[in-house]
């Protein structure tokens, strides 16, 4: 079993009040599906018309969501997000990022709003 190499400056060990707090021991089990490479997750399809029509007054957002794929996956919104945030974009990387958030729940347009 494994425990954390740093618990005096692991900020999951300390409190908020630099107390500490018990430390537990990983099933060893657990540590090798943490150790593994994560597997990628499943793309969805989205709506872009109605992150489209609720953002229609941002033409950066606009261009944005003109961009993506159809059906996308974390490793576009990673990328697209990052790319957004190394020009200074933010707000096309936030929504790009709450499109992956919210799904397919399609009230994610409105909440973003």
């Amino acid at each position: 079993m494994k425990v954390c190499a740093t618990p005096n400056t692991c900020m999951a060990c300390t409190t908020s009040m630099g107390g500490q707090v018990e430390q537990i021991e990983v099933p060893d089990s657990l540590t090798k599906i943490m150790a593994r490479a994560p597997e990628p997750q499943r793309g969805f399809g989205w709506n872009s018309e109605s992150w489209k029509v609720a953002l229609h007054d941002c033409p950066d957002v606009v261009d944005q969501l003109e961009e993506l794929s159809d059906e996308i996956d974390r490793g576009e919104v990673c990328e697209v997000v990052t790319a957004k945030l190394a020009k200074g974009s933010v707000l096309p990387a936030f929504v790009t990022a709450m499109i992956w958030g919210y799904g397919t729940a399609g009230y994610g347009p409105a909440r973003v709003r």
